[in-house]
């Protein structure tokens, strides 16, 4: 018997795979960094931040928000 396994990341890869078709228009995510356009962030549900590249900053910020240092 053969079994073929899926992962959740291949199903969304496929998933959003459209969106890459389309015009290239980065928008920074939040905590998630920089997407090809707006169809890509909404298909991967992330939050909009703003439009452009995310910036050192975006990053930076990502990185405090996900760590607490003691």
């Amino acid at each position: 018997m053969l079994v073929t396994m899926t992962s959740a990341f291949t199903i969304e890869s496929h998933k959003c795979a459209n969106c890459f078709r389309q015009k290239y228009e980065p928008v920074c995510g939040e905590r998630r960094g920089t997407f090809w356009n707006m169809c890509e962030l909404k298909c991967k549900n992330v939050t909009f931040k703003h439009t452009g590249e995310c910036k050192n900053e975006d990053l930076l910020e990502n990185e405090s928000n996900d760590y607490i240092f003691k």
